[in-house]
């Protein structure tokens, strides 16, 4: 029998989920797969192991996988050899982050998991099923059987240990009680475990499972109206980790943190770390949500934005020019631009736009424009 090639063996995940650059995990990645497909075939276990270790982690960035059915396909084979957990685990999350995004039947994925976990007594597996199930129920807005099976899994004695029982995969139990407090409408009380989370030493090694807990805590902050705070919890998230690199918590915290995130780049200086890093999230948003897409050329001039506040207050071209000591062809020219810019053709796609991509939020935060009485 063939050697296993090194490069796979190490793990692709292990460098990216403990705190090490993703651009270096998908290049060892690479290299196992190039080795596998060339000693061991296409279909083989190893290959299909290190293809499904590389989806996560361009899922991760943003890429979603170009044969969806690979996922299920792969995971099927494997389920029925002696792989290892990974593997597994890397395809169910995949899969289930797929699955919620396009609002599919998440539910299934992980019933067919339970079956091929039960049947080969993959305990670890069963664990992370757990997990993802409290996980997808609060996202669907099943807060009251999310608490029962919180309150279950809270008693069993894996929950308990120093060490995470599913190798960093799985939000612990303390994450997916602060995300039951929000959906419960407790940002206070979700903010006290994201902090007592976030202050940990263990945390900074995992980058993935940072970046998730800080953008919980930007939710919450923003529930509290603490619009400052919050912009600092997002800044400083960008300046410390790669947050381009990993790109689909944005797009999976729903458009209340997409609205604040396109407010916020639209206040940054484009030139800056915090703004380059946070572009690829913002572009990713807008390709899943598309209410929320950022327009490339949404940074108007000063005259263009008082326009702007001004048409969402329903005031005719007269009204504004008269607001603004300018002329109805003046008022003309600015609202031609306005509708290239946000790539619109009516006043009301116009206005629709602008809010719901942040748009107005930045220009009145920036302006102060929402003290103008017209």
């Amino acid at each position: 029998m063939k050697r296993a090639p090194r490069s796979l063996q190490h793990h692709v995940l292990y460098r990216k989920y403990n705190g090490q650059d993703s651009e270096i995990s998908a290049l060892l990645g690479k290299c196992g797969l190039i080795q596998c497909r060339r000693e061991l075939g296409s279909a083989s276990d190893l290959t299909l192991m290190a293809v499904a270790l590389l989806e996560e982690v361009n899922l991760e960035g943003g890429d979603r996988p170009a044969d969806l059915s690979f996922l299920s396909s792969a995971f099927e084979q494997l389920g029925h050899r002696d792989s290892w957990f990974d593997p597994l685990a890397s395809l169910v999350v995949s899969r289930m982050r797929i699955a919620l995004i396009d609002g599919a039947d998440a539910d299934s994925i992980l019933r067919h998991t339970e079956s091929v976990a039960n049947r080969r007594n993959y305990r670890r597996l069963l664990r992370l099923v757990d997990l993802l199930r409290i996980e997808m129920l609060l996202r669907t807005e099943q807060e009251n059987e999310a608490a029962r099976l919180i309150e279950f899994l809270r008693d069993a004695p894996w929950s308990k240990s120093e060490l995470d029982p599913v190798n960093l995969r799985g939000a612990p139990i303390a994450t997916l009680e602060a995300r039951l407090a929000l959906v419960r409408g407790e940002p206070e009380a979700a903010l006290n475990k994201l902090n007592a989370q976030l202050s940990g030493l263990e945390i900074a090694r995992n980058t993935p499972r940072s970046i998730r807990l800080s953008l919980l805590k930007v939710r919450a902050l923003l529930m509290l109206d603490e619009q400052a705070p919050a912009r600092g919890e997002l800044e400083r998230l960008a300046l410390s980790q790669r947050v381009d690199q990993y790109c689909l918590p944005f797009v999976e915290e729903g458009k209340g943190l997409a609205q604040f995130l396109n407010a916020l780049v639209l206040d940054i200086e484009p030139t800056s770390i915090v703004f380059r890093r946070l572009a690829p999230c913002v572009a990713l948003i807008g390709r899943h949500i598309p209410e929320m897409a950022f327009p490339e050329i949404a940074r108007l001039t000063p005259s263009e934005s008082e326009v702007l506040v001004r048409l969402e207050r329903g005031l005719a071209n007269k009204e504004i020019a008269r607001s603004l000591q300018i002329t109805d062809n003046t008022v003309k020219y600015h609202l031609a631009n306005i509708f290239r810019k946000l790539d619109v053709t009516t006043r009301t796609a116009a206005i629709t736009r602008a809010r719901t991509s942040g748009l107005l939020a930045a220009i009145r935060q920036r302006a102060n424009l929402s003290s103008i009485s017209g």
